[in-house]
């Protein structure tokens, strides 16, 4: 399709925007929001932004449908990640359900899905959606079978809540100290992988300014539970825990590190939609370029090839 012929077909849509029944409008943007091969999609978005209270039942029934087929996620797909965040900033709580299916991936499944949605998005989305949810989050976070990212963002949904003020932060940080603690027992009798999650609630516990929680905090360091890039100096873990809590919410909400409230500001900058060849920062849609490799490719779970003892995400490849 010609540039000339697309704008032609967004032109009559605008023109037809409040005739459209929903299905027919969703027929005629959805094509436009399917791929990232033409760049952002301003237009074709807008319009769906403008007709969310509409079109947002059939968003929902789209991503259900994602959630229960994996496969439908092709290479060049990004139309799921286009529905969780528009349903994400319209706050529709019949997401999340579907989110938290597709929360249910191995670190592998989670890479070739979601991307980095999975670290940058996911858990804002959840946080929007859940309604208050509180215990899909925590059994989400304790299957060892997802991926350690979705497990973070499933806790640091919980966060992101209490610093928007619809939870209380006492309470949510109680939790999450609770759930850690079951966590570090897990560790202790081998039932976990390893404390990435543990050390991504540390995090939680700093932005939630969780005083109380410095004592165990130092013992998980003790003990080795705590990377040594996070764990630095353990003073500095202090400081953060006695910040204002008030302070970094607002830190947080300027740097758009909270809800999600413009769908097409939150996509736009993304690198998949920007991408060109010379790009290091690519998106993992793009065509690879063919290239040999020198030397056995090293999972991040793997023994780390310089002979340390240690698995290669906490050696060479940190």
């Amino acid at each position: 399709m010609s540039m000339n012929d697309e704008s032609g077909q967004i032109e009559q849509l605008i023109a037809d925007l409040n005739g459209l029944a929903p299905q027919t409008l969703w027929s005629r943007l959805r094509p436009h929001l399917l791929s990232c091969e033409q760049g952002f999609p301003y237009q074709a978005l807008g319009m769906a932004l403008i007709a969310q209270e509409r079109l947002a039942p059939l968003w929902v029934a789209e991503l259900e449908a994602f959630a229960q087929d994996h496969s439908l996620v092709t290479d060049d797909c990004v139309l799921h990640l286009h529905l969780m965040v528009m349903l994400a900033a319209c706050r529709d709580t019949r997401a999340f359900a579907p989110l938290l299916s597709l929360c249910s991936l191995s670190e592998s499944e989670s890479e070739e899905i979601l991307g980095d949605f999975s670290t940058s998005v996911m858990a804002r989305a959840l946080a929007a959606v859940s309604g208050g949810s509180v215990q899909p989050l925590l059994d989400l976070a304790d299957r060892q079978d997802v991926s350690v990212w979705l497990r973070g963002a499933a806790l640091h949904a919980l966060t992101v809540r209490a610093q928007e003020g619809e939870s209380d932060r006492t309470e949510t940080a109680r939790t999450l100290l609770a759930w850690a603690e079951a966590e570090v027992a897990r560790l202790d009798t081998g039932l976990a992988d390893d404390a990435e999650v543990l050390n991504s609630v540390v995090i939680d516990l700093c932005e939630l300014c969780c005083v109380e929680a410095e004592p165990a905090i130092r013992r998980w360091c003790e003990a080795g539970l705590i990377s040594d890039d996070l764990q630095g100096d353990l003073s500095a873990i202090g400081s953060l825990l006695r910040r204002d809590f008030d302070e970094v919410c607002r830190d947080a909400r300027e740097r758009g590190l909270l809800y999600i409230t413009d769908a097409a500001t939150e996509l736009q900058d993304w690198a998949m939609f920007h991408s060109t060849d010379s790009d290091p920062g690519a998106w993992y849609f793009d065509e690879p370029q063919t290239f040999v490799r020198e030397a056995p490719k090293v999972g991040r779970n793997d023994p780390c090839p310089c002979g340390s003892g240690k698995k290669f995400k906490k050696c060479c490849g940190a």
